[in-house]
């Protein structure tokens, strides 16, 4: 039996109704690793630890409370909150908001901006000039190949109580367990 089994509660339903209820209070989820995160409100267990001394129930409130030692700096766009770390990036961000005035030659698409427009016109042509060193795929944009990268860093810690796959995201465990 898998170690976090005891964690589960009691199990009704199948499929897209199954429901893991709490032993302890009338608390009910769809997802195992949700009702194992509440359990910890039972048993006080707090197994996500900062460097400072303080611990957490989930490893998501321990990522939020990390940023309160950062030294970085926001810059936040006053039109819809976005946060970014740089001041050029927020001045950049700001032209999504402005009136789209750039317009693609193929498929008449607007764009707000002639940077925009050049990575557009990269996707009609499907030119790839950015690849990850890690695994060799390619991306139109510099941007994309970035996000790719944090994929490779990105800590697995959502772990399947049936089998142990891990991922990094409860939305690919909810994917994994309907297979």
């Amino acid at each position: 039996m898998h170690q976090k089994r005891k964690y589960l509660g009691n199990v009704t339903g199948f499929g897209a109704n199954r429901r893991y209820l709490c032993t302890k209070c009338s608390y009910a989820t769809p997802h195992s690793q949700t009702l194992i995160n509440h359990m910890r409100t039972h048993n006080g267990e707090r197994p996500y630890n900062c460097d400072c001394g303080k611990s957490f129930t989930q490893s998501s409130s321990l990522a939020a409370h990390k940023k309160t030692h950062s030294t970085v700096t926001f810059f936040t766009c006053s039109v819809c909150g976005k946060q970014f770390k740089h001041a050029f990036s927020l001045k950049t961000h700001l032209h999504v908001h402005e009136i789209a005035q750039f317009s693609c030659d193929i498929c008449n698409k607007l764009l707000k901006s002639k940077q925009s427009l050049q990575a557009h016109m990269q996707r009609h042509y499907n030119i790839h000039n950015y690849s990850c060193e890690d695994c060799g795929s390619t991306f139109v944009t510099c941007s994309e190949l970035t996000n790719h990268k944090k994929k490779h860093n990105i800590e697995k810690n959502v772990e399947c109580h049936l089998c142990g796959y891990k991922t990094h995201a409860k939305k690919n465990l909810v994917i994994h367990l309907k297979r």
